[in-house]
């Protein structure tokens, strides 16, 4: 396959790295577009074609992965559109484009698929929501958990379930940022050195997460795993629910899926 990628940001260059790194397609099987090519050196020197038009890339690839900014998405379709045909799967990655809005404005002959990665896709471990509505054939679909899969893992929802979806996974990183920088604040405050605290508060999250994924427990019966009666970590999640912990992630979630639909 031939895949082009207009736009080539932070999430575009992870995609980007990641089927360069799995071999899922050879460097001169990819056409990137950048207005200022001597911003894309690295990628040219590995053999990866790079062109300063959309349209030259959308001439050349097969699957069209659309990285551009949500405001600018429906300008960069009306630009290229003359030269998609029947041929053509494009994959949009941009937030606020559920696939109604995709379609109504994609050639009707023309495949395409609304897919939301995330962050962690920057270093191989992004969860990949792809949205069940769209228009593509079972092979077209295979080939995008193929792309979504070289930097982590995917998931296929239902249309009704994929802003949520898309909300749960691509904001919570943050979430878990903040709850990163939390604990090592207090490690610090304690007197543990940052990297130090940092590095142990990272393993220890990951691999919490890990039992939660192998085991399938439900996580409050993990929970109660580390709590020993009248122990440290009982202690601790009294702290939690006196300062209304549980219901401030709730909250935040809530607030973010609220914000996704107006925008």
């Amino acid at each position: 396959m031939k895949i082009g990628f207009i736009g080539l940001g932070n999430m575009g260059s992870a995609i980007l790295n990641g089927i360069l790194q799995k071999n899922l397609v050879t460097p001169d099987d990819v056409y990137v577009s950048r207005k200022h090519p001597e911003n894309a050196k690295s990628y040219a020197s590995q053999g990866v074609h790079v062109f300063r038009s959309n349209i030259d890339v959308a001439k050349a690839a097969d699957i069209l992965l659309l990285a551009v900014k949500p405001n600018i998405l429906e300008s960069v379709l009306e630009e290229i559109r003359g030269a998609l045909t029947d041929h053509h799967l494009l994959i949009s990655i941009a937030a606020g484009w559920p696939p109604e809005r995709l379609l109504s404005v994609v050639p009707e002959n023309v495949s395409c698929v609304c897919v939301m990665p995330n962050v962690p896709a920057s270093v191989g471990a992004g969860c990949t929501i792809l949205n069940e509505k769209g228009r593509y054939t079972p092979e077209q679909m295979d080939m995008v958990r193929q792309i979504f899969n070289s930097v982590g893992t995917t998931a296929l929802v239902e249309d009704r379930y994929y802003s949520v979806c898309g909300a749960l996974t691509g904001c919570s990183p943050a979430f878990v940022f903040e709850f990163i920088e939390a604990l090592c604040d207090a490690a610090v405050l304690s007197g543990i050195p940052k990297p130090l605290a940092l590095s142990l508060t990272a393993e220890m999250l990951s691999g919490s997460a890990q039992m939660a994924l192998k085991t399938g427990a439900h996580p409050g019966a993990l929970k109660d795993r580390v709590c020993s009666p009248g122990g440290t970590t009982i202690e601790g999640i009294r702290a939690l629910h006196e300062q209304g912990f549980h219901a401030a992630v709730m909250e935040a979630l809530i607030r973010a899926i609220e914000k996704g639909k107006r925008l």
